[in-house]
């Protein structure tokens, strides 16, 4: 089934940017590899490398999900791209898949010059230079169908406005907030 290809495809693609992280950064610290590994594997790239091999446009959908902009969805175009890598794997072998996709994440691993740090991240790491509590991030409002949420939520720093922003999952609207707040700030 698709939930099961898409399960394995996550386990085979980590495998494969681990190694490859492995291999590029040598003498890198594990939690600095595996803060790379977690921005690579993120569904903006998958959706990235999705769209580059043009999976949104042999995408199955119900009539909703595609007038809705199911193809250019993130997390649909993610989910079939680990599909599409648990299937491969499953019809040749991890040396197989990884020749496949090689070229889309190799791009990416050599591109990331800096070690990634999410605005979530960097929002903790701003309060806590200035002696500030952690941010506190809080669900505002829950809109939208079930197989299309919009989620608002709050980020709030001690001696600051509160900052709100919109995303397709509560982990993304945080993002978003913590990005726009420091953004204010710095």
């Amino acid at each position: 089934s698709y939930e099961l290809l898409d399960f394995l495809g996550v386990v085979v693609l980590g495998i494969f940017i681990s190694e490859s992280l492995s291999h590029g950064y040598t003498k890198a610290a594990e939690g600095a590899l595996a803060k790379r590994r977690s921005a690579l594997v993120c569904k903006a790239n998958l959706a990235i490398v999705s769209k580059e091999i043009g999976l949104g446009e042999c995408m199955i959908l119900g009539v909703g999900e595609d007038n809705s902009g199911g193809r250019e969805n993130e997390a649909n175009l993610g989910n079939v791209l680990e599909s599409v890598i648990g299937a491969v794997y499953l019809d040749s072998d991890l040396h197989t898949t990884i020749k496949v996709f090689h070229p889309f994440f190799d791009r990416m691993i050599h591109d990331m010059k800096e070690l990634p740090k999410d605005a979530k991240t960097a929002l903790q790491e701003w309060a806590q230079g200035r002696g500030l509590p952690i941010p506190n991030y809080r669900l505002i409002e829950q809109t939208g169908p079930a197989h299309a949420p919009q989620f608002l939520m709050e980020v709030s720093v001690k001696g600051h406005a509160p900052i709100t922003a919109k995303g397709n999952s509560k982990k993304a609207a945080e993002q978003m907030a913590a990005e726009q707040l420091l953004e204010g700030v710095i």
